[in-house]
């Protein structure tokens, strides 16, 4: 029987949430909807703390029954809240894109096009100008090696360019005379011990000095420049122009024949003491330096 009463005198199953303030799509409702709302809002409101202290107890008793009510005023809440809800229509999502690709369309940059031939022109004048250059840098790689064969200076005899040409003229003398005495079976021990009976080797021998001599200096200088020696210690017999020439071939020629009928030893000594070539000063085949640094 209590509990038969406490149903009836239940408040909380005839609870329904309503909106006390005027919210977003509510102003559209009917006056009397307003009204009703007010009404029951009030109701509620006025409701004496021994009712709730009694439905507590209620619900405490009756746990099935709270839980339905419960149910029923969370159910009449959200159908009031769908049917006045203003959010049900979509929103233009479309028609934004549409604007906003409009705007980026309209604010991208155009390129303005150039009609007239201002980029030909300009192309040429581009590649006039490397071609300027290349002729420019073509002209100077001709002044600077112009330049390379002017500093050539004159130069004296050097003693070790000297003496390593002596070395060189001695080492193929001694292989062609061993040559000479394998193919004639001549004993040159015997010969020169007797010299009042073998002049003729002696004579021999010299001669073979010198044409070893001649060829190792005449050839050098007439094909390369330069003998051994003398591109040690950079220096060459005349200018790069002159090696080119027949006339000069045959001045290095007469150069070698002065210096071996003087000894190989005057020459040299002549040009120490007068600080220049003499050999060159007198047969026109000079010795040229090349600057240190080249």
């Amino acid at each position: 029987m209590l509990g038969s009463n406490n149903d009836k005198n239940d408040p909380l199953e005839e609870f329904e949430f309503r909106p006390i303030n005027e919210g977003l799509g509510f102003h559209r409702k009917n006056k009397s909807s307003q009204a009703t709302s007010s009404s029951s809002t009030s109701f509620q409101l006025s409701t004496p703390t021994t009712s709730s202290t009694s439905n507590s107890n209620a619900s405490l008793n009756n746990p099935k029954l709270s839980t339905r009510s419960m149910q029923g005023s969370a159910s009449a809440s959200s159908a009031g809240t769908l049917s006045s809800s203003p959010f049900q229509t979509t929103l233009p999502r479309n028609e934004m894109k549409k604007e906003i690709a409009t705007n980026k369309k309209a604010t991208s940059f155009q390129v303005p096009t150039i009609e007239d031939d201002s980029i030909a022109k300009a192309q040429t004048a581009v590649n006039e100008i490397l071609k300027n250059l290349n002729q420019k840098r073509q002209l100077d790689f001709v002044s600077e090696t112009e330049k390379q064969k002017v500093q050539l200076k004159k130069s004296k005899p050097q003693l070790f360019a000297i003496v390593l040409d002596g070395m060189l003229v001695m080492a193929a003398f001694l292989m062609s005379l061993i040559l000479m005495l394998s193919i004639t079976k001549i004993d040159m021990i015997l010969n020169l011990t007797h010299p009042e009976t073998s002049g003729m080797v002696y004579l021999a021998t010299a001669a073979l000095f010198a044409m070893v001599t001649f060829v190792y200096m005449a050839v050098n200088r007439a094909i390369l420049g330069y003998t051994p020696g003398e591109w040690a210690f950079d220096q060459q017999c005349g200018q790069n122009e002159e090696n080119e020439s027949v006339m000069f071939m045959l001045k290095i020629a007469f150069r070698t024949v002065v210096v071996m009928a003087t000894g190989f030893v005057v020459m040299p000594f002549l040009s120490y003491l007068f600080n220049k070539d003499m050999a060159g000063d007198i047969t026109g085949a000079q010795l040229y330096r090349k600057p240190t640094g080249l």
